[in-house]
């Protein structure tokens, strides 16, 4: 399965380190175990358009660093996943070649995955599900909301919540941070939306994350936000076949 590796690669950037706690295990609930199947579902299907836009300010809260990237995500004819960056800038100027040589000479932090996800089925024997006993509305629909714990295969745990619909079991939003935080880091808190697909599937929409922390002994504080669109469908060896909803 790809992987959103993208995440670790922005905390690297701002010279974040991670820690590998551990947890236990839980599932079970009917609503909860709709929603693990549907996301088995959603595994083949890929954005081919990824944005992303990170700013960087000091303590007193001015612009140190910024940079939009755009990225399209395709099919080799070997049936791999490539990522190629069709434009990026970089504090007002032109970075795209600097971008895609980035890119070349670390693929892995391009690559798009799901595993981050609560919901995936891989993930059923890592993270521990609690539903909180509360609904609230997300774009018009009545979502239920569970709370988690997961522990990642390279890092610290995964700990927030995903509002489930009650309708069809998909994903409205989810919000999440680490535990422990990246070493020094005080505040890390991110936030995903989900798009609902015509046929009652889902796609991720948009992710945004803030941070604050230090970095040799300045101030810092990021703001980073993904959109994706274009969907396509890619089955490979290394990604869950089905049909995507």
């Amino acid at each position: 399965m790809q992987r959103l590796t993208w995440i670790a690669a922005f905390l690297a950037m701002a010279e974040f380190a991670f820690g590998a706690p551990a947890t236990t295990t839980l599932a079970g609930l009917a609503l909860w175990q709709q929603a693990v199947d549907l996301a088995g579902q959603n595994a083949s299907s890929l954005p081919a358009s990824v944005y992303t836009r990170v700013v960087v300010r000091d303590g007193s809260g001015s612009l140190k660093d910024s940079q939009e990237t755009w990225s399209h995500l395709g099919v080799d004819g070997t049936g791999k996943v490539v990522t190629t960056v069709t434009r990026s800038i970089k504090d007002g100027q032109d970075n795209t070649a600097n971008a895609q040589a980035q890119v070349n000479r670390n693929p892995e932090r391009s690559r798009f995955e799901y595993s981050f996800l609560p919901m995936m089925p891989e993930n059923q024997g890592k993270v521990q599900v609690t539903p909180t006993g509360t609904t609230r509305k997300v774009d018009g629909a009545s979502c239920e909301g569970f709370s988690f714990v997961m522990v990642g295969d390279k890092g610290p745990r995964t700990v927030g919540t995903v509002w489930i619909d009650a309708r069809n079991a998909a994903p409205r939003l989810m919000d999440f941070t680490f535990d422990p935080l990246p070493t020094g880091a005080s505040e890390v808190k991110s936030e995903l939306h989900f798009e609902i697909t015509p046929k009652g599937g889902w796609h991720l929409a948009s992710l945004s994350t803030y941070g604050v922390g230090q970095i040799l002994f300045f101030r810092r504080s990021f703001q980073m936000e993904m959109t994706f669109s274009d969907y396509f469908q890619h089955v490979a060896d290394n990604l869950a076949s089905g049909t995507s909803p």
